[in-house]
């Protein structure tokens, strides 16, 4: 499956980079496969699936031939689906914008159960996912068996009176209809927070961007954010302002934004409409006339780096690497230096520092088989050290990206509870551990945008990965919202940590190996990065460096065995020189 996920991820590549200059047009990708006749799909001796062109119905074709070459014809979205539409009857009805079903391997079509001038063809895939009329992906990993009805027409043959509503498409087809684009919303912080979304394919792409952030937050992520354009606010005109700049027109009602908001709607209409390649910069006006945003007056072209300031991973102020050795924290800067005994603390299991690199979360143990603390250490040496929380066990502490709440789960005989504990004082908070979680719960961790958590849920070769959103409910505290699985075929999850601002990194432990996977945060194009060079032992701990300049790449550290191994783009892991048993990058 995950050779599948790359492919379609590099599909959607492929068509982005195509783009011209000027407004984004857009079209389906054609794709070739030869026709085959009876029985499953042809599958090529590397275990792809064979793909074929979409063509009018043939004379003379079987009702299994009409269903296979209209599934095939599924993948080319032309002229609304206009071929497709040719295999059916002229009274039928098919809603291709409705839920699209996304499957791995090939099709298994059962023989045509046919009566007379009417025939039923079942057709079962291996479903990896779905995608909603909203573009939401949600994965799954059920088989799904669709019913498709034919009636023989005289003077056409076989043509199709019922078929399932929405498309059926592989992995590797979902870019002829869908191109994977990222939303931007906001949160209460007036940070950006992406929402990956597949938009479905058509001449004017940019335009198109535009209108589904009009349309506002909607599925899983909607009650953790929020956008910054006014309801009611319309696309009046989308044009080519030169090479790579975009002139959006807006009508009246952006301007009933309040001041303060407008640059989040600002940065959300620039991040968005930049995320795609073709894109450099966005003009925005309000019925002809330019925007007035504070600070920045006039017609200009506003580029993604004038609003950093909104960035979903922010700049971090401290880069280095903090870690435990023999129960003390030490660090790296980004020129290898160690930095031994960086805080007077009891011995450390493990910890966590924040964006500014000017608190420390830990979790200590006096001694074997003691209870456990969560700790706050102020870096700047202005406040003392003060315990948080004490219970038989703590995870791993989180921070917020405010850099002012950390986050744990920590265990008693009673159960399982997530703690929030403020830096200088205040009175501790509760998150309930969502019910549909299995446990217990061994790793929690905070998105860079602080919209989302990562979960390690359930116990050994059966602990999966989660993700959660978090909700900030008018009355005060933190929700985790509906908790999801974000690779359901996947077990044995050791660790994870965030790889940016929309994907995770995490390992798997079969008994013999670790693995390490990168996912995007819906699940969609699982990849299995190099694992080269760690030992046969599980990976109990992962950090990943965010909020690096612009060009600079990420950082990648993982604990397994006792030590901590280290990795940058295009090399192997290798031990770090200090050892140690856990490690974090602020933030």
């Amino acid at each position: 499956m995950a050779s599948g996920l790359r492919c379609a991820a590099a599909a959607v590549a492929v068509v982005a980079l195509a783009a011209c200059s000027g407004i984004p047009s857009g079209g389906p990708a054609r794709v070739v496969r030869r026709v085959h006749a009876e029985g499953e799909e042809p599958v090529e001796p590397g275990g792809g699936v064979r793909r074929l062109v979409p063509q009018n119905p043939r004379a003379g074709s079987s009702a299994s031939d009409i269903v296979r070459d209209y599934l095939t014809a599924e993948t080319n979205p032309d002229n609304d689906y206009a071929i497709a539409r040719r295999y059916l009857v002229p009274a039928a009805r098919w809603d291709a914008g409705a839920r699209t079903v996304v499957y791995t391997g090939a099709r298994r079509h059962a023989a045509a159960d046919i009566n007379g001038d009417r025939a039923t063809v079942r057709v079962t895939v291996d479903a990896v996912g779905t995608i909603s009329p909203a573009g939401e992906y949600r994965p799954r990993t059920t088989p799904v068996t669709l019913t498709f009805r034919l009636r023989d027409v005289p003077g056409s043959g076989w043509r199709l009176s019922d078929v399932p509503t929405g498309l059926l498409l592989s992995v590797r087809d979902v870019a002829t209809s869908f191109a994977r684009s990222t939303l931007y919303w906001t949160d209460q912080a007036r940070r950006l927070v992406p929402d990956l979304v597949f938009l479905r394919r058509v001449d004017q792409p940019a335009a198109d961007l535009v209108r589904a952030l009009l349309l506002g937050p909607r599925g899983w992520l909607a009650p953790a954010v929020r956008s910054a354009i006014p309801r009611g606010t319309k696309l009046l005109d989308a044009s080519a302002a030169g090479d790579g700049v975009v002139r959006l027109n807006f009508s009246r009602e952006i301007r009933n934004a309040p001041q303060e908001s407008l640059s989040a709607l600002v940065a959300q209409v620039v991040w968005t409409l930049t995320e795609r390649e073709d894109v450099q910069a966005v003009q925005l006006l309000a019925e002809e006339e330019p925007l007035a945003v504070p600070g920045r007056p006039g017609l200009r072209d506003h580029r993604r780096s004038d609003w950093t300031d909104f960035a979903p991973v922010p700049p971090t102020a401290d880069r280095r690497l903090f870690f435990v050795r023999q129960g003390v924290a030490n660090a790296f800067d980004d020129a290898g230096r160690l930095y031994e005994s960086v805080a007077s603390t009891p011995a450390l299991t493990s910890l966590a520092v924040n964006r500014g690199g000017t608190w420390l979360a830990g979790v200590t143990r006096a001694s074997a088989g003691a209870r456990q603390s969560l700790i706050l250490v102020d870096l700047t040496g202005r406040e003392a050290t003060r315990t948080a929380v004490s219970a038989d066990s703590i995870t791993a502490p989180t921070w917020e990206p405010g850099g002012t709440l950390v986050w744990a789960v920590q265990t008693t005989g009673e159960g399982q509870q997530i703690v929030t504990a403020p830096v200088g004082g205040g009175p501790l908070g509760v998150v309930p551990v969502p019910a549909s979680l299995p446990l217990p719960v061994t790793s929690l961790r905070l998105s860079p945008d602080g919209a989302r958590v990562a979960i390690v849920a359930g116990a050994g070769k059966n602990a999966s990965l989660w993700v959660a959103r978090v909700e900030r409910p008018a009355s005060g505290g933190r929700v985790l919202g509906d908790p999801r699985q974000v690779v359901p075929s996947v077990r044995g999850v050791t660790a994870a940590a965030f790889d940016g601002a929309r994907q995770l990194l995490f390992a798997t432990y079969d008994g013999k190996r670790p693995a390490l996977h990168r996912v995007d945060l819906d699940g969609f194009a699982l990849e299995t990065p190099i694992a080269s060079g760690l030992p046969a032992r599980p990976v109990t701990a992962l950090t990943v460096s965010a909020g690096v300049p612009e060009g600079v790449p990420a950082d990648r550290v993982v604990s397994s065995g006792g030590r901590l191994y280290r990795r940058t783009p295009g090399a192997e892991w290798a031990p770090l020189r200090a050892g140690g048993g856990a490690a974090a990058f602020s933030g």
